[in-house]
């Protein structure tokens, strides 16, 4: 059996056209968010999300409601507004070693074709999941409802296996 490190689906979205009012493009993307966590805990509904932090102990104090203003307060502390453009990078953990975890990297505008929006699902490392599993068919058709992905192969498998010394 392979040591898995990383194992992740990836989805990627089209960026976010015509949208220039950034309280516009802010609130979309604030919208797309909480939909998203909403959905997810129909599908996954034990885990509870916290924000990242310097510690273990911070995060684990950083629970995220799953309230559309408490994802907008988020989503407006993490915009870099240095380049708006850029969006926000939103990185959400499942309190656990396992390496489960959400990578919200959203918001970017379609005037750089060198950046995506994407959002990594990262599932725990001990845990095989394919694109077969229900889990993941069950993602699929919340995000195709939520998202406006680029393709209908929109999400895909990415894995690392561990390497050791």
């Amino acid at each position: 059996m392979k040591n898995i490190e990383v194992q992740r689906f990836v989805i990627k979205k089209k960026p976010y056209q015509k949208i220039e009012d950034l309280e516009l493009r802010k609130e979309k993307v604030s919208d797309e968010i909480y939909r998203t966590l909403l959905g997810l805990r129909e599908v996954l509904p034990d885990i509870v999300w916290h924000q990242t932090a310097r510690t273990k102990k911070k995060a684990l104090e950083r629970i995220v409601p799953i309230d559309p203003d408490h994802i907008r307060a988020i989503v407006d502390k993490k915009w870099d507004y240095q380049f708006p453009d850029v969006g926000c990078i939103l990185v959400l953990w499942t309190g656990t070693d396992d390496g489960a975890g959400l990578v919200f990297n959203v918001g970017h505008s379609d005037y750089n074709d060198f950046l995506s929006n994407v959002l990594c699902l990262e599932f725990p490392y001990n845990e095989i999941v394919t694109e077969d599993d229900e889990r993941i068919k069950s993602i699929s058709k919340l995000i195709w409802g939520i998202w406006d992905v680029e393709t209908e192969d929109f999400i895909y498998r990415e894995e690392k296996e561990a390497t050791t010394k």
